[in-house]
């Protein structure tokens, strides 16, 4: 039987499990007078980085990017990844401007990152935000859904 903190945390990256997120949301949910902001994101041109510089590589670019993603956000909420490359962070009664501003810096600490690398490459991301408002009922799913649909958005209007 895993304890849970093996059940909780990604053994990779050693932020929030998928496992947790959905505790994490559902928690923040009982509580009908939060307003809850899911923020979904992934690496821009990750498969690059494991085609060329390896596997290994590209579990520690993930690992980078867990850690700016939890070093920016603890004040604030959860962060958990998902799988691959894909994270999800869980704010609490933050405001849109709010988020925004700790998503830019989580850009400048990753440009930051990336000049410290000992290849070329910029680390970027792509994200898309949501806010369940206090009330709403909509699942889980049904925001990360969103969330990942305005993360694409965002991605395919990066490459234009």
């Amino acid at each position: 039987k895993k304890s849970d903190t093996e059940i909780n945390t990604d053994s990779l990256c050693r932020c929030g499990s998928r496992a947790a997120c959905f505790r994490t949301y559902e928690k923040l949910k009982k509580d009908h007078k939060n307003d809850i902001t899911l923020i979904y994101s992934d690496l821009n041109n990750f498969k690059y980085v494991n085609d060329n510089y390896g596997h290994d590589t590209g579990d520690e670019l993930l690992k980078l990017y867990a850690n700016v993603l939890m070093n920016t956000f603890f004040k604030h909420g959860f962060v958990g990844r998902m799988g691959g490359d894909e994270f999800v962070v869980i704010l609490k009664n933050v405001s849109d401007e709010q988020t925004q501003n700790l998503i830019n810096q989580v850009a400048l600490q990753l440009k930051e990152e990336s000049k410290k690398l000992p290849f070329e490459y910029n680390i970027s991301f792509a994200y898309g935000f949501v806010t369940k408002k206090s009330g709403d009922s909509d699942s889980i799913l049904e925001y990360l859904n969103k969330a990942d649909n305005l993360m694409y958005k965002n991605k395919k209007s990066d490459k234009s």
